[in-house]
């Protein structure tokens, strides 16, 4: 008994620093949020009552769930954090305090309450499944917005690695053309190393933070040296909590997009851009993403590419995700996106759109039981792209693509943060165009360290 009070008296002291944390960065809620007089008068004479019944629990329960309708978060924290100290052990008001800290980003924190709302004496088998659900989802969020890095050596075989054609006869505008062999389809493997980077800074303000990820990958190839290739990606912004506004479970991201990338040591790439996220628990199993972003691209010509700038443009694409998870062990996914690419010539610019849907699955194998489960990745996709105008070197009519694949992953686990992968895919691209039809099996193993 004495250890569990220690416990809660932790839990408490916990909850306190972030309440008083948010309130001292916070702009006043009521002052942000949309509630009418009437809610705030309803509000006020439900305070007083609280005063007056300071032990009533379903006052504290009616009158924190109407301060957080009305935005403020931390008033009602404060609220049920007082009715703690009288009424003890109660899983109703338990659970509330961890959806409340769940909603401000305090998973830690929010994690603790649901499992004290799962042990209390008066838990109903409706609050310790709610409880349950709550604390896995919060343990995903926990991960989802801790800083972290991961660095990833691998080495990787394509049957196909220039996405050159198949077919060394096509035709350019009724002529039969014999391509050059440097066109046809050429089998290489390459080394890769990915570095990946995620911090997220805690605001202070209503569960809102500031979150920064950054990705670099380079390959080195060992025949086609024009496809080494270096990419950087830094995506930074401010993720808000939308319950500010009476949208539960929810927040948005606006980011900012900067890219570059280098082919065959030569400069190939730069955009500069606006991105915004929108996510979305439907339930402790199921997160939705929805997001735009925008892109003004640059290319740079070179020896080797020497009419790339032709496809400089505004890229716009939206998104779409839904994750679920259906038990420990199978998770659902699948994802649609369309999207808009502007260019100098016709020939350059398109609109495109694809789909693709796939599982994970938890697998028990050698060392699972020390280091975490196996996961198995499936996933098949589709896309088409079809362009505004026709190469006129090419073909009088515009070019038209549809591409598939089909790819699995697997990962195990392995002590100290690290992990070996080994994927296979195959893609398969059908073209108006026989210089673009083509096909191409990968295969790859690597390492990862995660810190």
């Amino acid at each position: 008994m004495m250890k569990r009070r220690q416990e809660r008296r932790g839990r408490r002291l916990a909850g306190i620093a972030v309440v008083v944390l948010a309130g001292a960065f916070a702009v006043p809620a009521l002052a942000a949020a949309p509630a009418g007089g009437s809610a705030r008068n309803a509000r006020q004479a439900l305070f007083k009552q609280v005063l007056a019944d300071p032990g009533n629990v379903k006052l504290a329960l009616a009158y924190a769930r109407l301060a957080a309708s009305t935005g403020d978060l931390e008033g009602a924290v404060s609220t049920l954090e007082r009715l703690l100290i009288v009424a003890p052990d109660v899983a109703a008001l338990d659970l509330e305090l961890g959806t409340l800290y769940y909603q401000l980003g305090a998973y830690d924190v929010a994690s603790s309450y649901f499992k004290a709302a799962a042990a209390a004496p008066d838990a109903t088998p409706a609050i310790k499944a709610a409880a349950a659900g709550f604390t896995a989802a919060a343990a995903q969020g926990g991960n989802a917005d801790r800083n972290m890095a991961a660095l990833t050596f691998g080495a990787r075989y394509q049957s196909n690695a220039n996405s050159g054609a198949e077919n060394p006869l096509i035709d350019l505008n009724g002529v039969p053309f014999l391509l050059s062999p440097a066109a046809m389809a050429g089998a290489d493997a390459n080394g890769f190393v990915s570095a990946n980077l995620h911090l997220s800074d805690d605001l202070h303000d209503q569960g809102d933070r500031f979150d920064t990820d950054l990705s670099a990958y380079g390959a080195l190839y060992a025949q086609q040296h024009d496809l080494n290739a270096l990419a950087i990606e830094a995506k930074p912004g401010p993720v808000y909590n939308l319950k500010r506004f009476g949208i539960a479970n929810s927040t948005l991201q606006v980011y900012g997009i900067f890219d570059g990338e280098s082919l065959g040591g030569d400069p190939y790439y730069l955009a500069y851009g606006l991105g915004t996220a929108l996510t979305t628990a439907i339930d402790p199993a199921t997160e939705s993403h929805l997001r735009l972003e925008y892109r003004q691209e640059t290319f740079e010509n070179s020896t080797s590419r020497p009419a790339v700038s032709d496809m400089d443009g505004a890229r716009v694409r939206l998104s779409t995700d839904l994750r679920r998870q259906l038990n420990p062990t199978i998770a659902l996914y699948g994802s649609i996106y369309g999207e808009r690419k502007a260019a100098i010539t016709a020939d350059n610019a398109d609109w495109e759109m694809g789909g693709a849907i796939g599982t994970t699955l938890s697998l028990a194998g050698p060392g699972s039981a020390a280091n975490g489960p196996w996961s198995l990745d499936l996933s098949v996709g589709a896309l088409q792209r079809n362009f505004d105008g026709p190469d006129p070197s090419i073909s009088p009519e515009a070019r038209r693509d549809t591409k598939g694949y089909v790819q699995g992953v697997l990962t195990v686990p392995m002590p100290r943060g690290w992990a070996a992968q080994a994927a296979v895919g195959y893609n398969r691209q059908f073209s108006t165009y026989s210089l673009y039809t083509f096909g191409d099996t990968s295969t790859s193993l690597a390492l990862t360290k995660s810190f």
